[in-house]
């Protein structure tokens, strides 16, 4: 998900919807960064980035 917290309870206080979706419910939701908002050629390889972080 995209937003600019570290966790997603951070943006779940924002749209709490997110809470119900199985992602949440198990833990399966991480946080994208600022750089999500839009996919170019700067944010395209910080998004994989984090990803690769998160997944290992």
């Amino acid at each position: 998900m995209n937003t600019q917290g570290e966790e997603p309870a951070d943006y779940a206080e924002t749209a709490p919807i997110l809470e119900s979706t199985p992602a949440y419910e198990e833990g399966r939701a991480f946080t994208l960064g600022a750089e999500a908002f839009r996919l170019d050629y700067y944010s395209v390889p910080l998004i994989a980035d984090r990803l690769v972080e998160l997944l290992g």
